[in-house]
């Protein structure tokens, strides 16, 4: 059994002649039915059976055909993935993307890369992707690219893009409210919201909080800003972030950390040891070089 003999059989099976299938295919009628023929003894069962002048399907057939139809498909479909892998400038680049990184950076970032003609079929997805479950997904090939925070992994590339500021953000009724700024000691006097160990940022913090000698009393862990945001906005405590757009139409406020000038370090990441599809290895190259043409560095303003 061959991959010829299954399309043989799947055309003749659509168009109930041999006859028609022949002209289709653009081989011999006596050719076809010698090759449907030997398919008919591997299987030890009859596919077609005649009616008139014309043909039907068995019920041996129908059932064959059901798997035919699927096998065919997945080897189109195989086929498809594979031109597009090696066509450098088309398909689809599914990325995980920290929140901060999505209002402007990785928008900016692809309406240049598009500016080159030759990029424009190149397509882009934001995949919802934690940190901690970065290996995984690039693993599982459920991502092709990663933008955000670090969680060290030995099977994960990392390239530097910029620092991130942080502040620090309260209730408007806290006292603190009031003082423009806070030093991180005296911030961690309050019942902290944090993120969870999800997040690369929670990673981050913790590696800060013990540079500084500092054990905070973590009430709330939050999977992003916008739910830090969201609960110190409630009354809960006090939260250490990015600055978001959010934070305009919450009731909180935001302090600067004196003295301890805060940030968190965003990085590109990608599969280690992995050989990427050329349209996602341009974009990939694409983002370092205008870093390295901006000096290595993006500043992020807000």
């Amino acid at each position: 059994m061959n991959l010829q003999q299954l399309r043989y059989f799947q055309t003749i099976a659509e168009l109930e002649s041999y006859t028609k299938a022949s002209h289709k295919l653009l081989i011999a009628q006596p050719s076809l039915s010698h090759s449907i023929a030997d398919l008919e003894a591997e299987l030890n069962a009859p596919l077609f059976y005649k009616i008139g002048r014309g043909i039907r399907i068995t019920e041996y057939g129908e059932r064959f055909l059901i798997h035919v139809n699927k096998i065919l498909s997945e080897l189109d479909l195989a086929t498809s993935e594979i031109h597009s892998m090696r066509n450098s400038n088309s398909g689809k680049i599914r990325m995980a993307v920290g929140y901060t990184l999505q209002s402007h950076f990785i928008p900016d970032m692809i309406s240049s890369f598009h500016q080159n003609p030759e990029n424009h079929l190149v397509q882009f997805e934001f995949i919802e992707q934690h940190a901690a479950m970065m290996e995984n997904a690039f693993h599982q090939k459920i991502i092709d690219l990663g933008f955000g925070a670090r969680i060290p992994g030995d099977k994960i590339e990392f390239y530097h893009l910029y620092d991130e500021e942080l502040i620090a953000i309260v209730p408007n009724s806290h006292p603190l409210s009031r003082a423009g700024r806070v030093t991180l000691s005296r911030l961690l006097e309050e019942p902290l919201i944090s993120y969870t160990r999800n997040c690369g940022t929670r990673y981050c913090l913790d590696g800060i909080f013990e540079r500084f000698h500092l054990t905070p009393h973590i009430l709330q862990e939050a999977e992003n800003e916008k739910m830090i945001a969201a609960a110190v906005s409630s009354g809960l405590g006090v939260g250490i972030i990015p600055h978001v757009p959010e934070l305009q139409v919450l009731n909180v406020t935001p302090l600067v950390l004196e003295s301890s000038s805060l940030s968190r370090p965003l990085y590109l990441c990608w599969p280690k040891n992995e050989i990427l599809p050329p349209f996602v290895r341009n974009f990939k190259d694409y983002v370092i070089a205008r870093m390295e043409e901006s000096g290595g560095s993006h500043s992020s303003s807000f």
